[in-house]
């Protein structure tokens, strides 16, 4: 017959041992959330910035092509809420619209971008330049994208 023993010679963890362990993995986990959890927030932030980066962008260069082929305003009308810019003469002319209760700036009647808090058109004295300046809403950031910048035409 074989003798059982009864010596208490099992190996495993103690209590004190998972306790440390568990302790050290919620240390783990929570760095590791507070990384994603930061991480989700800056990409956000990030994708409002270059939305209005990207519409800001969008009317100074649809804005510039049309005035480099058509030329300086030749009219300009304030409604209540608009502002339009009419560029060229008479039959080939594009107009430039800014919705100020929308906040949307319109070429030809279709909109090319939103979000935009100010659109301003200003001839210059010389008659061969043309002071454009755009402003976007504010991003998540709370900042604006501004273009403000002279265009010359040639002579």
């Amino acid at each position: 017959m074989r003798k059982i023993s009864t010596s208490l010679n099992i190996k495993g963890f103690t209590l004190i041992e998972l306790i440390i362990s568990m302790f050290i993995l919620g240390v783990v986990l929570s760095f590791v959330v507070s990384v994603i959890t930061f991480s989700t927030n800056f990409l956000k932030n990030e994708e409002s910035q270059i939305s209005n980066q990207s519409n800001v962008r969008i009317v100074y260069v649809q804005f510039e092509k049309d005035v480099r082929k058509f030329g300086i305003p030749s009219t300009t009308v304030f409604g209540a809420s608009d502002s339009c810019y009419v560029l060229g003469t008479s039959p080939s002319t594009v107009t430039y619209c800014y919705n100020s209760t929308s906040k949307e700036v319109s070429r030809g009647g279709t909109v090319i971008a939103k979000d935009i808090l100010s659109f301003d058109v200003v001839k210059a004295a010389n008659a061969y330049s043309v002071d454009l300046d755009i402003v976007s809403e504010m991003d998540d950031w709370n900042q604006n994208n501004v273009i403000d910048i002279r265009l010359y035409l040639r002579k």
